[in-house]
């Protein structure tokens, strides 16, 4: 078969439908940025939040908590 073809081919075989779940899966770790945030202190809430994500079962978002 055409290379092309083929590669179309690969790429129809991949898309989620109904009884098939995609090949990928989505966390997003997310945070509010405060007036004393370094941007060390920023990431590691929002890593700190991607990994909770991560861990509650992927594709999902959580937002990290911060100190009022």
């Amino acid at each position: 078969m055409h290379r092309r073809g083929r590669a179309r081919l690969d790429r129809e075989d991949q898309v989620a439908s109904p009884q098939r779940r995609p090949g990928f899966t989505a966390s997003i770790g997310v945070s509010n940025l405060t007036p004393t945030d370094s941007v060390a202190t920023l990431l590691k809430r929002a890593d700190d939040a991607l990994y909770a994500a991560k861990n509650d079962g992927r594709n999902c978002v959580k937002s990290a908590a911060v100190a009022a």
